[in-house]
């Protein structure tokens, strides 16, 4: 019931989409009037009408008849508009010393995954792309044939601004620098129920600034996550330096010691008589 001069305000609640849409909202009513008899109300004064709906009867048209039903629409529209960005940087786990690394070592870094869109993201999905120097020492990773390390981050949905982190342990194999590389290689932008979000062209959302092509051949910046320096913010670089192993130092034992000993005094001995013998064949020849 709305007396003359009311309003009622209805609400609905939906998830916006991306691109154009339009709602249409209808209304449908029908008339009444005071039952002037028994209200003690003015019929040229609404404000003296009752403002219960038990004191109202169906409006009559001139001939007597009941008024039909009244009703009207109107029309909203919006342009939904959705960002999806997400972005990596792979850095040293907390706390751990790579000042001393050797070969044999393991060493674990972190990987951290950032929403800065303005929509959730789930489905994500890494790859590590494994150097030669380093082999994967994690129970949580695949290893592929190519020798690449990948994970799901299963159950895991980013709402924006938030982030998460997974660990990756490697044993170390070779001395040098070492620069290891990772990157996302899959996500989809969804709704608040889980849904994938389309674009305009119907196809799911994709990043704005990164391409997941599982492919190590992405310009990089340590820790830029913002594209800076032309940087792909969905990959990036952490680097180690691994000491080359100290040569052997070589020990002798006594009888070494001896034996070594014999041969300097041999070679000596040897060198003397030669210059002895040359000496004496060179006064022969004087002689004669």
């Amino acid at each position: 019931f709305i007396p003359v001069g009311g309003s009622v305000t209805c609400e609905g609640t939906g998830t916006a989409q991306v691109g154009p849409y339009d709602n249409i909202g209808d209304v449908t009513g029908d008339p009444v009037t005071p039952d002037f008899a028994t209200c003690g109300c003015d019929p040229d004064d609404p404000s003296t009408w009752p403002t219960d709906s038990a004191g109202y009867l169906p409006a009559l048209s001139d001939d007597g008849l009941p008024l039909g039903p009244v009703d009207d629409a109107d029309a909203s529209h919006y342009t939904g508009t959705a960002t999806f960005d997400l972005a990596l940087e792979k850095t040293i786990a907390d706390g751990q010393d790579t000042s001393n690394l050797a070969i044999g070592d393991d060493v674990t870094y972190t990987i951290e995954v950032f929403n800065q869109g303005t929509v959730n993201a789930s489905g994500i999905s890494l790859i590590d792309y494994t150097p030669v120097a380093l082999a994967v020492n994690d129970p949580d990773w695949v290893v592929g044939s190519d020798g690449n390390a990948t994970i799901d981050l299963v159950g895991v949905t980013l709402a924006p601004g938030e982030s998460t982190t997974v660990d990756l342990t490697m044993t170390i194999l070779a001395a040098g620098d070492i620069d290891n590389t990772a990157e996302i290689t899959n996500s989809t932008a969804v709704d608040a129920n889980g849904d994938p979000i389309l674009g305009a062209d119907g196809e799911p959302l994709a990043d704005i600034d990164s391409i997941a092509n599982a492919v190590d051949n992405d310009v990089l910046s340590d820790g830029v996550t913002n594209n800076d320096e032309g940087d792909e913010d969905d990959h990036d670089i952490a680097s180690i330096s691994v000491a080359a192993p100290a040569p052997p130092v070589l020990a002798f034992t006594g009888q070494e010691s001896i034996l070594t000993g014999a041969i300097g005094t041999l070679i000596v001995l040897f060198g003397a008589a030669f210059i002895i013998l040359g000496r004496r064949e060179k006064d022969e020849a004087l002689i004669n």
